[in-house]
């Protein structure tokens, strides 16, 4: 059933996005001078990576 949810539901979003949802930090390359500047990563929760993706970049 996941990957029938991720399919139908996840794959078009994604592309009307045009960007993927969600990238995991151990798949994911990030510019250091832009994480740094923004702060480093979230420490509110355990996956601070995908907490970095989901913030909004531009506050």
């Amino acid at each position: 059933m996941p990957s029938r949810f991720g399919f139908h539901f996840h794959r078009p979003i994604q592309a009307l996005a045009n960007s993927p949802m969600v990238c995991s930090g151990c798949c994911s390359v990030f510019r250091r001078d832009e994480l740094v500047a923004f702060g480093g990563f979230p420490e509110r929760t355990i996956v601070e990576d995908m907490d970095y993706i989901c913030m909004p970049q531009g506050e």
